[in-house]
């Protein structure tokens, strides 16, 4: 039986915890306090400024809330902790709510903030509060911006401390809402911000009172952005504070914590099952935005040869008057004067008569100034970075969006839909540093799941710009970059993986046919045809890079994957490796669904080509496994693998991933503490394992 206490004022709540270290939170007359978290000594027993003390900062047009709160309540169950405090002489009720995952090392904390006056009251400032006794502290950050995303790497906290924040609308331009901690010791935890528009994480030092050592300690504050922040309340209105996960940093290693955090998603990411993945062939990496009806039918009958099931048209088909697809953008009725010229209902019956379903690309965020919606109904929308963007907390201009969007899907029987956002949105007309705005988006995509749940949404926001928690979990899938190089996705996608669920993640295979050379190697003077994938900033061919086909499967199909650029011209050898690792993927993609990943070592970042690597997808109900592995750049061709999570006395069957030939048979002590050794053919190249208890 679940016991359930209740400490109007004192009393103190442990989560005892011999793993991950424990947790002790306190209610006390001057406020609830975090004294341990995950075993890491928190805010002492010295009476501290209410500037620095707590669980939380609040201020509104009533003041701060330092001297106006009240314990009501604080509950503290097996797994649950929940604090109710009134403020402001009961005009306002804060709440926070700790849910623990023990198994995990993983907490969830949720915050909320009630008007309960008979006035409108202006919110400054809502911020969630932690404060940690003095420690040297190392911090790991993803800096992000376009080709360049979630790149990581730990730091020493230097007096300053560490701000994090996102960028115009935009939540993980400038950075990712994830910030990592440890101590000499190795200790620490993880904080993933899951926000609603413009977020803040914010590291710094605090004074901890008057001592002759001076001492001071760290606050780190999370929440919606304060920057630009005026929030009016009305009478019975509540404010949401972003959601956090909090994890325990098990042996200071992020591959560890990353593993349990992908568990944690398995347990509770039910939405995941909504819809399969398709395998979405796209010819934007081609010609871009330059659609030419006769070389997309090309591409239509490359993509049936090749096993693809759905066929999308990007940007470039729409728009009324004359111009760009960049300027455009809002416009959503056919162009007339290029692409399709007005027909391309025609191109989509063409499309559903080779077998494929057909999929588009829009922006419903970026609206042009020249656009006709924009001329009609300048009142729906703000002004954003060059372009607008729709004030979809207004009923109509929500109204008017949706229809848009469903619009598209009903006339073009729409199996999936691409909606990119490229642009940043710039300042929120609302104040509210777009929590309005992004309450009202989230609605929109789960009304658009809930009403059209045969068609896959996938989000792009310049390729990452926008890959957060929320959204990703939101959407059915998420471009992972705008890098396509094969190399530079594949980084992306490990980094990515600390901080998402790696099966929401989508990696695009983009090569095109390249030179015919000869190799250093070669035993023949007729040169070898070879393909090509981009390089830096990796979303265009100004540079490329050769590639080997298998390598670059190996790349981008463990998870999520679509495929684009030239498959039209390679050679007939060529095609037939890519609808091999196409069939490949096709038996596995639900596979990725229910299986946990463990990356062999903290992630590689974009341009790091040397070394060897390996990810282990794991499917704990059948103790499957694949094993993608890597050789870059070095001399050595061989590398040991030791696996994680097998049992010690099943003996395991080793298989070609792809062939299914077995390779040899294993006992799982031996795999997890003796490793596999594994060899390697030539630099940059890559094996799959199929491993299975016999």
């Amino acid at each position: 039986m679940t016991k359930i206490r209740k400490e109007p004022v004192m009393g103190s709540m442990v989560w005892k915890d011999d793993k991950f270290g424990d947790i002790l939170l306190e209610s006390r007359e001057d406020g609830i306090k975090l004294r341990k978290l995950f075993g890491l000594k928190m805010e002492g027993d010295a009476e501290l400024a209410g500037r620095v003390s707590g669980l939380y900062d609040i201020f509104t047009s009533l003041g701060s809330h330092v001297n106006h709160q009240q314990i009501e309540a604080a509950e503290w169950k097996e797994n649950e902790f929940c604090a109710k405090v009134k403020l402001y002489e009961g005009k306002m009720r804060y709440v926070t709510t700790w849910n623990r995952v023990g198994s995990l090392g993983i907490v969830k904390r949720t915050d909320t903030l009630t008007n309960l006056s008979t006035e409108p009251v202006i919110l400054y400032k809502a911020m969630m509060r932690f404060v940690f006794a003095y420690e040297e502290w190392e911090a790991y950050v993803q800096n992000t911006r376009w080709c360049y995303e979630n790149v990581g790497a730990w730091n020493p906290v230097h007096f300053g401390g560490v701000a994090l924040a996102c960028e115009g609308g935009r939540t993980t331009q400038g950075a990712a809402p994830f910030l990592a901690l440890r101590n000499r010791r190795f200790k620490g935890a993880a904080f993933h911000l899951i926000p609603n528009g413009n977020w803040k994480l914010s590291l710094k030092t605090v004074s901890l009172g008057c001592s002759q050592a001076g001492e001071y300690g760290y606050m780190l504050e999370a929440g919606q952005s304060d920057e630009h922040f005026a929030m009016t309340l009305l009478p019975g209105e509540s404010f949401s504070f972003p959601e956090m996960l909090i994890q325990s940093l098990e042996d200071g290693k992020l591959s560890q914590t990353a593993a349990n955090l992908q568990k944690y998603f398995l347990q509770t990411d039910k939405e995941r099952f909504r819809i399969e993945h398709p395998v979405v062939y796209n010819p934007w990496f081609e010609h871009y935005a330059l659609l030419d009806e006769k070389r997309l039918k090309e591409h239509v009958q490359a993509a049936k040869e090749l096993g693809c099931e759905v066929f999308e048209v990007d940007a470039g088909w729409y728009g009324s008057k004359t111009g760009d697809w960049w300027s455009q953008s809002g416009d959503w009725s056919e162009k007339t004067d290029g692409a399709f010229y007005g027909n391309m209902n025609k191109f989509v019956e063409y499309v559903k008569s080779q077998g494929l379903g057909f999929g588009l690309w829009m922006e419903p965020e970026r609206i042009g100034e020249g656009t006709p919606v924009y001329e009609e109904h300048p009142e729906y929308f703000g002004k954003g970075n060059g372009f607008y963007y729709p004030k979809l907390y207004v009923p109509e201009v929500y109204d008017y969006i949706y229809g848009q969007i469903a619009g598209l899907i009903e006339k073009y029987g729409l199996c999936w839909m691409k909606m990119d956002f490229n642009y940043e949105l710039g300042e929120d007309e609302s104040f509210t540093e777009f929590y309005r705005y992004y309450q009202a988006w989230y609605r929109l995509l789960n009304q658009l799941k809930k009403d059209y749940p045969n068609t896959f949404l996938e989000g792009c926001a310049a390729g990452g710009e926008r890959n957060d928690l929320h959204t990703s979990m939101t959407y059915d899938g998420h471009f992972l970059s705008d890098n396509v190089n094969c190399f530079d996705m594949q980084f992306t996608y490990q980094q990515c993986c600390l901080r998402m669920p790696h099966y929401r993640m989508i990696k695009w295979l983009v090569v095109n046919p390249g030179a015919k050379i000869s190799l250093y190697d070669s035993t023949t003077i007729e040169k070898t045809d070879t393909l090509i994938t981009t390089q830096h900033p990796g979303a265009g061919w100004d540079e490329y890079e050769r590639i080997d086909p298998e390598f670059a499967c190996q790349l981008t199909m463990a998870g999520m994957v679509g495929l684009s650029g030239n498959f039209i011209d390679i050679t007939k050898e060529q095609k037939e490796v890519f609808r091999k690792y196409v069939a490949f993927y096709k038996k596995y993609r639900n596979f990725y669904k229910e299986a946990l990943l463990y990356l062999c070592d903290d992630p590689k970042n974009v341009g790091d080509k040397t070394g060897f690597y390996y990810l282990q997808y794991h499917k704990e109900e059948t103790d499957e496994h694949l094993v993608f592995s890597y050789r870059f750049a070095t001399a050595c061709d061989r590398d040991v693998l030791y696996l994680k999570n097998l049992n010690e006395n099943a003996v395991y069957q080793v298989q070609d991933g792809v062939t299914e030939k077995e390779l040899c048979k294993l006992a799982g002590k031996d795999l997890m503490y003796r490793g596999m050794e594994v060899y390697y053919d030539s630099r940059n190249s890559g094996k799959i394992f199929k491993i299975s208890r016999k």
